[in-house]
């Protein structure tokens, strides 16, 4: 057996001899003896032997409220805080006095995490000795403290002071408070003086150590700091993991194994050290012994976060990026604000080629204080990683902003002069960074730099750069497959993206990408194979189970296993509100609103108090009718974030719906007082105004938006709207004239000009300005479109077959103007009706309309029963739609199912006043 090194061998040896006087007197088990050979251990600070002692005390008087306040005492200062709490209150149950018992209770809870309880409990609980009631206080501050009650941790410090004025745990808090407001040097200067008094407080030379850290002080000076209450205190814990923490972090490898043999020398058998060993054998590359010392540790504490997030580290770096995941997943769940293992998390996913998970894991940091350098880095990474380069280019460049002093920075510089204007410079600096064949950092800014600037070949070969640089990784592959596919290369982009996976058959995105195709070509069953073959390497893929549940939900599948699908992916990301929402919004889209509010309830009791999931209930609410409720969630929502529209934005809503106006209008006047240049809030507010027939008031709002936004057309569509609604068609047309001045590129503008002088009876002027309009924008296919369904109301099907037929000349993928072009093919009785709105189906699957009219067309061709099929399933996707509902009774009628026709029929005509279309439903009702 090794010697053990002690540091005080006259207490090592007085704990030994008091265990012997023990042991001598054991055979007896005298309750007495042990409790006086306990507090012997307790004054050696032996806590492990007392412990002992005091148990067996306990076992022969359970009813001893010294032996349990001792034992207590033990636990807490073996930290073992959750034991302690159940010993004190056994003991003030025995009656032992509160005075000695309540600080030590309230310091056991605190150290258990039982920071409210703390603050319920003893919150206002006065002590009659000084001493005892300076303690408590301060317990209580601290508990206030961990809360984030800074306001309250000063009163109950105040107290504290005024009780004992050199209460020293009182002042140590009283500067880390004044270190938490930014108060350095008034910390350092309360600590000085309690060492002034009492030189050998070792917690004092501690914290005046992580003072002068935290102040950027000479390194010497805080080791000086720490290495004095070691002196003082050979096993005080924190100062030595301040000093190996300090050390592992600036890479001073060497010394970290010195002040670890000093660590495990005072405290052998502390798990801090194993801990510590673990740190260094990861930073030194030794993962097998890093994995070896984790497993130890985590056999002691399952779920300690430090400790998961420690193994999630051993495991990415092994490349088990599902083990990792499930460590530092489980350390997120124990401790959300451990910001370490959300960054650690992200980049398991990155490697695991799940950007959207990613994103989703990184969005907390976002929405505090100051996000670092780093977590752009990681948004800019899984932003190149989806393709989405401008993205990247952004959160690149905020990333090197906060992280100066490498290449990063350099690169930053060289994308804003790009930004900024100075293309020429900005882009030669990129392309100088990017030439360095060891440093990919500036590769994908200047791939979106040239991007941006249209240099699509450019790109490309920039791209081929960066290929060279990671051969071994698909985002090169994976990004040269989203540029062929944005320049139409489909058949290229396909073959990018398969040889992506040939490198990284796990990689995500390039396998969403091409079940996007097959969706966009019609193959959904391909795209679904493609999206359970990700689910097969990775079963708790959200991003991939959610588009799953959208190719299902795009050809009607059954609303159960959509259901299904949306379940797996809340149980893969229980904390991320995505899934539930989506579901939610899945639940209302098929009419089943109950189903929608229970999921979103529960959302609600799962993950409380998240802006997303109380909006997602309101709306569920509000769909099914409970709109007072709803208006409260609403409320709730407004109190969880003051500065944002939205809530009042739906409350107005929901007094739209209940057709009081009044009360909608100052919801929305709400809504423009936290955001004043709310675009939908204005628009909602001049529909309100106009309503009531305030229409000058409406103006008004249409002004402010056109001086707040002068280059863009919405103030002027929003007056130009409200004179319409007066049949005031002159005033209307200068309204437009005057907006296609300041805006002279609105399709928009040029349209409703276009149909105020239809309405107010100048049809040659209006034909004129489209001619005009049209010579002067060539290329503008919104006009043109907006001209076809001009023509198609009107029953001139010629002239909208030439419209829609330019639009798709210039826009092939144009989904709409295709619906619109089968249509009327349709009704023109002209062949390939069915083929364009079978394209319009696989580019925009899942939209109801566009099935209605696929359906009309297979029933011009005369295929009735298929057009039966492809309504069932636009049916799957809104039941509720009655116009739906009377083109499927048609087409039952077509393939001679008169029941079925019959019962849709009469249900269509229950709906009376609220179907437009009752004349039809009597029709077609007689001829059954």
């Amino acid at each position: 057996m090794s010697a053990r090194v002690n540091a005080r061998p006259g207490r090592r040896w007085a704990s030994i001899l008091a265990t012997a006087v023990v042991l001598s007197a054991c055979s007896g088990n005298d309750p007495a003896k042990q409790l006086e050979a306990a507090k012997v251990a307790v004054q050696d600070n032996d806590n492990q032997t007392a412990i002992i002692h005091l148990k067996s005390a306990l076992q022969a008087n359970p009813d001893n409220p010294e032996a349990r306040f001792l034992l207590g005492k033990a636990l807490l200062a073996a930290g073992d805080g959750g034991s302690a709490v159940l010993e004190f209150r056994k003991a003030l149950q025995l009656k032992h006095p509160e005075t000695a018992t309540f600080p030590e209770l309230a310091r056991a809870m605190y150290l258990a995490g039982e920071h409210h309880a703390v603050v319920a409990q003893f919150g206002s609980t006065a002590l009659g000795e000084s001493l005892a009631h300076a303690d408590l206080r301060t317990t209580v501050a601290l508990a206030q403290a961990a809360l984030g009650r800074r306001t309250e941790a000063l009163a109950a410090l105040d107290a504290a002071l005024r009780s004992t004025p050199d209460h020293a745990p009182a002042r140590l808090l009283e500067a880390r408070l004044k270190a938490a407001g930014g108060d350095i040097d008034g910390a350092l200067a309360t600590v000085q003086t309690l060492l002034d008094r009492a030189p050998q407080d070792h917690e004092a030379w501690h914290l005046r150590g992580d003072l002068l850290r935290a102040g950027n002080r000479d390194v010497a000076t805080f080791m000086q700091a720490y290495r004095k209450a070691l002196e003082l205190k050979p096993d005080f814990l924190p100062a030595h993991s301040a000093i190996v923490a300090y050390q592992l972090t600036h890479g001073q490898l060497d010394a970290v194994k010195e002040q670890l043999a000093k660590l495990k020398a005072a405290l052998p058998e502390h798990p801090q050290g194993t801990y510590f060993e673990a740190a260094l054998a990861l930073r030194q590359k030794e993962l097998p012994r890093a994995q070896d010392l984790v497993q130890q540790l985590l056999r002691m504490a399952p779920d300690e976060p430090k400790i998961l997030l420690m193994a999630g580290s051993v495991a990415l770096q092994q490349k088990s990026f599902l083990q990792a995941e499930a460590h530092l997943s489980k350390a997120l769940h124990r401790d959300p604000q451990l910001d370490a293992a959300r960054r650690l998390l992200a980049l398991t996913y990155l490697e695991f080629g799940q950007p959207n998970k990613a994103l989703a894991t990184l969005q907390p940091l976002l929405e505090k204080p100051n996000p670092g350098g780093e977590d752009y880095s990681l948004i800019a990474r899984a932003q190149a990683q989806l393709g989405d380069l401008a993205a990247a280019e952004a959160a690149f460049a905020k990333a090197s902003a906060l992280s100066p002093g490498d290449s990063r920075a350099r690169a930053a510089l060289a994308v804003s002069k790009f930004l900024q204007g100075d293309t020429d410079t900005g882009l030669a600096d990129l392309q100088r960074l990017a030439a360095n064949p060891a440093d990919s950092t500036a590769d994908v800014p200047l791939i979106s730099a040239l991007v941006r600037q249209r240099n699509f070949d450019g790109a490309l070969k920039a791209i081929d750069n960066l290929e060279k640089k990671t051969s071994d990784q698909p985002l090169a592959a994976n990004l040269r497959g989203r540029l062929l596919a944005q320049l139409g290369r489909a058949d290229e982009a396909k073959a990018q993206f398969e040889r992506a996976l040939k490198i990284r058959n796990d990689f995500y995105p390039a396998r969403y990408a091409l079940a996007q195709f097959a969706l966009r070509e019609g193959r959904r069953e391909d795209a679904e194979k493609l999206l359970q073959e990700a689910l097969s390497q990775d079963p708790r893929n959200t991003h991939a189970l959610l588009a799953l549940a959208g190719v299902k939900s795009g050809r009607g599948a059954d609303t159960k296993s959509i259901v299904a699908d949306f379940e797996r992916a809340i149980q893969s990301a229980p904390t991320s509100p995505g899934p539930r929402v989506g579901l939610v919004n899945f639940l209302i889209s098929r009419g089943d609103f109950k189903s929608a509010v229970d999921v979103a309830q529960r959302a609600d009791a799962e993950i409380p108090n998240t802006p997303d999931v109380l909006d997602a209930l309101g709306r569920a609410l509000v769909e099914s009718g409970n709109r007072n409720q709803a208006l409260t969630t609403f409320g709730k929502l407004g109190q969880l974030v003051p500065q944002s529209p939205l809530p009042h934005l739906r409350s107005a809503d929901v007094h739209w719906k209940a057709q009081d106006r009044a009360a909608a209008t100052e919801s929305l006047k709400r809504a423009l007082s936290v955001a004043p240049d709310n675009l939908q809030a204005q628009r909602t507010l001049v529909e309100a105004y106009v309503a009531q027939g305030m229409f000058d008031a409406a103006v008004d709002v249409a002004r402010d938006v056109q001086k707040q936004r002068p280059t863009e057309d919405a103030g002027y569509l929003f007056e130009g709207g409200v004179l319409a609604s007066q049949a005031r068609w002159e005033r209307a047309v200068e309204v437009y004239r005057r907006g296609l001045k300041g805006v002279p590129g609105s399709a928009v503008l040029a349209a409703r000009l276009f149909e105020a002088l239809i309405a107010g009876k100048q049809e040659a002027i209006a034909m004129r300005h489209a001619s005009e309009w049209l010579r002067a924008n060539p290329g503008d296919v919104d006009f043109r479109f907006f001209l076809g369904d001009v023509a198609l109301r009107s029953g001139d099907l010629a002239s909208a077959e030439t419209y829609y037929r330019s639009v798709l000349k210039q826009q092939p993928d144009n989904a709409l103007a295709m619906n619109n072009l089968a249509w009327l093919l349709a009704q023109a009785k002209k062949p390939g009706a069915a083929e364009f709105a079978r394209q319009a189906d696989r580019l925009l699957p899942g939209n109801p309309s566009i099935m209605d009219t696929l359906a009309t067309t297979l029933a011009a061709e005369g295929k009735p029963s298929e057009a039966v099929a492809v309504m069932r399933r636009a049916l799957a996707l809104d039941g509720k739609n009655p116009q739906l509902r009377l083109s499927y009774a048609r087409l039952l009628i077509e393939t001679g199912d008169k029941a079925a026709a019959r019962s849709e029929l009469s249900e269509l005509s229950k709906l009376g006043d609220k179907f437009s279309s009752q004349d039809q439903v009597k029709i077609l009702l007689s001829r059954l």
